[in-house]
């Protein structure tokens, strides 16, 4: 296991700094609890679509979504697990993907959205027991141009160890790329959050699709509770595709 604590200076080039600006408006934008967005940034011109092209964007989807009638979010209850399909005709490409969840998962909502599109679960019988899906524009057209597994991962370490009430952040597993059949490549991380609000587990599974879109699934659970939830978190995350 490897760690960072909080207030250490880490030095990195301009472009990485802007990908940490990237990554904590993406993986964090959602909180245990309070599920409060973080504040707009501005993103690296190479590899993210500015601020004003994503709201653009956000509103030709609805515009589209409407006129078209073609938004679909399906949710088929299994028994012990929910399969859901999003499909959204979004601006520039459309959002398109499944995963399946636990069956005490129940849809929840943010005041303010801060991507292209965005779904948060949280667990009717578990305070704390979360999944978020998040959907944002980018330049690039594979996970492999961020950098490699153990790069990605960093860069989301030091990241969320940089966040408000975060004290230390410890990679629980090597990071590393499954491929799901066949197609988009995709990186798989876990790691432990210890801050103010206590010591929470989180599991992401990140894509960018051949369409240019950066889908990042994130699912956390306190720390005590994740030998209980873990078997179905793994299943949970490695269910999540692009479709």
């Amino acid at each position: 296991m490897r760690s960072i604590q909080g207030g250490r200076t880490v030095t990195i080039t301009a472009m990485l700094a802007m990908w940490f600006m990237l990554w904590s408006s993406v993986v964090s934008g959602w909180s245990i609890g309070s599920m409060q967005s973080t504040p707009p940034l501005l993103l690296e011109e190479s590899y993210c679509l500015s601020r004003r092209q994503t709201l653009q964007a956000t509103a030709m989807t609805t515009m589209s979504a409407w006129i078209l009638g073609s938004q679909i979010a399906h949710a088929e209850d299994t028994g012990s697990s929910l399969l859901y399909t999003r499909q959204q005709a979004t601006k520039p490409s459309p959002v398109s993907y499944r995963i399946d969840l636990p069956s005490s998962m129940k849809e929840s909502s943010k005041p303010v959205k801060t991507h292209l599109d965005e779904v948060n679960f949280s667990s009717e019988s578990l305070k704390g027991y979360q999944y978020g899906v998040t959907v944002d524009p980018v330049r690039i057209s594979s996970i492999q141009e961020f950098g490699t597994p153990e790069e990605v991962a960093a860069r989301v370490v030091t990241a969320e160890v940089n966040r408000d009430g975060v004290f230390e952040v410890t990679l629980l597993e090597d990071p590393y790329k499954v491929s799901d059949d066949g197609k988009e490549s995709a990186y798989i991380l876990e790691y432990l959050s210890d801050g103010k609000r206590g010591k929470k587990v989180i599991l992401n599974k990140i894509f960018v699709s051949s369409s240019k879109l950066l889908y990042v699934l994130t699912a956390q659970c306190k720390q005590d509770d994740y030998p209980t939830l873990k078997k179905e978190m793994k299943s949970t995350v490695n269910s999540f595709q692009v479709i």
